[in-house]
């Protein structure tokens, strides 16, 4: 390893960062093994999230993250404490996590022999160890936008109306696991599950369970690996070829679009990046200011509208400058993407750029009759704000 000091990170496009701070993904995992110390804050990319059920019963679950470092892949069990993060979607493929305690340990296991037995293998057993770090706490600092992509990507299509479909409760799926407080585990890498009391204890809990289910899957590594390189190159691609948003104006703007009402924000299909038409008023805007990412210069603006009580986060980054209408004005925005960062948040960003020379934002919009204009004016109006 090198004595000399580290250079101030870069930031880089291709990474979302929500905090202050910027961070270099670098390769750290070699030196773990090598070194069995584990330094604090360190920073890896989530390649991938696996929730197991360690008894039949259901009852005890643990989680394991695939954290990469560019170079190697190492299993991490994190505490039920932070599993809160994976059932609220925070962590999830493409995340980068900073590890702030953690530690390194090893495990004997048994493995067969591959060898086959015509070929005269004894069968017998042979010995082998098991790497993997134990998280106590962590922090999500940012999201690998090619690699967030390239997963919604993956999934089901999902019609724009679909947007629609907006929960009053958010997460109710999310908040089951929350409904009834569990008792407290007596394992650091395992939660609990309630269930009826009837069947609680009618099977014992083996310790060694999650270990014996989690085996690393080397098939699993090496197709994630697999997935980024392609995401990387679909990526480039994409970015030279000016891929179609669902959500991106058509050249007839007389024709309504979807609009995505402030209050389902937080309750879209995906937490991050689903691409949206907003109709809002500006309550509050701010000047041009240095940014982490390209073009490195950002405005940030409130806008509300009469769905929600919130004053939801709107960040440019695709021409800052020229976004600046007056606090108090009606605004249209046309294809904003949605954003994780304060409960939910709207950001604009330098490669949403149009291919056609129109504008993703319009001032008081008049001119488009499907746009209540006069009505949100009378509501900001009734409010008695003053600019």
């Amino acid at each position: 390893m090198s004595a000399s000091a580290s250079p101030i990170p870069n930031a880089s496009s291709d990474i979302t960062y929500i905090t202050s701070e910027l961070f270099e993904p670098k390769p750290l995992i070699a030196d773990i093994l090598r070194t069995r110390f584990c330094v604090p804050d360190s920073v890896f990319l989530v390649e991938g999230v696996d929730i197991v059920h360690t008894s039949k019963s259901r009852r005890w679950r643990a989680i394991r993250l695939l954290l990469g470092d560019g170079q190697f892949c190492i299993q991490a069990l994190i505490s039920p404490e932070i599993h809160r993060l994976v059932d609220r979607d925070e962590i999830s493929f493409g995340s980068y996590v900073k590890l702030q305690n953690f530690r390194v340990e090893w495990r004997d296991i048994a493995k067969a022999d591959s060898a086959s037995p015509g070929a005269g293998s004894s069968g017998e057993a042979k010995n082998g160890q098991m790497v993997y770090l134990i998280v106590e706490n962590l922090e999500v600092v940012g999201w690998n936008n090619t690699l967030i992509d390239h997963s919604m990507a993956g999934r089901a299509e999902i019609g724009v109306d679909s947007v629609e479909i907006e929960s009053e409760a958010p997460g109710d799926s999310q908040a089951q696991p929350h409904s009834r407080e569990p008792e407290k585990p007596q394992n650091v890498h395992q939660t609990v599950v309630t269930e009826p009391e009837s069947k609680r204890d009618q099977e014992p809990l083996d310790i060694d369970d999650d270990f014996e289910t989690m085996a690393v899957s080397e098939n699993k590594t090496a197709h994630n690996r697999e997935e980024v390189a392609t995401a990387i190159v679909n990526h480039a691609q994409n970015a030279a070829a000016g891929s179609a948003s669902s959500s991106r104006p058509s050249a007839d703007l007389t024709r309504p679009v979807k609009l995505t009402t402030l209050r389902s924000i937080p309750n879209l299909p995906y937490k991050q990046n689903w691409s949206v038409n907003v109709l809002g008023v500006i309550s509050a805007i701010s000047e041009v200011e240095p940014a982490g990412i390209p073009p490195y210069t950002q405005r940030q603006a409130r806008i509300t509208d009469p769905s929600t009580d919130k004053h939801v986060l709107l960040t440019v980054f695709l021409d800052p400058h020229l976004f600046n209408p007056p606090i108090g004005s009606v605004v249209l925005l046309l294809g904003v993407k949605n954003h994780r960062f304060d409960g939910g948040s709207l950001k604009k960003y330098e490669s949403d750029r149009l291919k056609t020379s129109g504008s993703w934002w319009f001032e008081n919009p008049t001119q488009f009759t499907w746009c209540d204009v006069d009505g949100l004016r009378q509501w900001w109006a009734e409010l008695g704000i003053q600019a």
